[in-house]
């Protein structure tokens, strides 16, 4: 079953560790999550090859804010969006901005609009008889990376995942990368699903319409 194992540490949205700061209050941040209610963001599906030629699947999702709501004190804004592998099952999280860092309502960090520095989170995944499959990291980088998708071209910075694979699992490369890129007053950009141990390829999701209210 090792061949088909599914890497699923999670985009833009489904971040399984992380690391909390304190971070100050009282500073205005860039708007990288616009997270306000009735913003909505419509994908196209691509599937990218070893070589980085894309083919659209022809299937979209629809991702968009509900309502907010407050919890623990602080305002949280409800997502809906599609599952990963099941786009007809709509999966829920809850987002709020904390001083230029995206989280959820469990602390958990998915987006940086000033930290390119910190390690989020550092894991080993390890199999059962002790056999590790691979560390993964997490960091901000590409700063103001301009990226071109079916709904225009944006000036992005990118939340990523980077997977060391161990000697057993390097068929398909020794390193492994999901990207979570996302524009200034746009929201997420491209987003990289959970690729398969046996699958050289990857699936993208990329912007192609969206609506966002910018913040008061």
């Amino acid at each position: 079953m090792k061949h088909f194992q599914v890497i699923s540490l999670a985009c833009t949205l489904f971040i399984a560790s992380s690391c909390k700061k304190d971070k100050p209050v009282d500073l205005t941040y860039p708007d990288y999550s616009m997270l306000n209610v009735g913003n909505y963001w419509v994908y196209e599906r691509f599937m990218v090859d070893s070589l980085g030629n894309a083919t659209s699947l022809n299937q979209f999702d629809s991702c968009y804010i509900e309502k907010d709501t407050l919890l623990s004190g602080n305002t949280y804004f409800k997502m809906r969006y599609p599952d990963d592998f099941d786009q007809n099952v709509y999966r829920t999280n809850f987002f709020r901005d904390s001083s230029g860092y995206t989280i959820d309502y469990l602390g958990n960090i998915y987006f940086s609009a000033t930290d390119f520095t910190s390690t989020f989170y550092s894991v080993y995944n390890i199999q059962l008889g002790n056999d590790t499959l691979y560390h993964s990291t997490a960091m901000m980088t590409d700063k103001d990376e301009v990226i071109s998708v079916p709904a225009g071209s944006f000036i992005t910075s990118n939340f990523k995942y980077t997977f060391q694979m161990y000697p057993n699992f390097t068929t398909n490369g020794a390193i492994r990368k999901r990207d979570n890129r996302y524009g200034k007053n746009v929201g997420c950009v491209v987003q990289t699903l959970p690729f398969f141990l046996g699958n050289p390829f990857y699936t993208e999701k990329r912007l192609k319409r969206y609506y966002v209210l910018l913040p008061d």
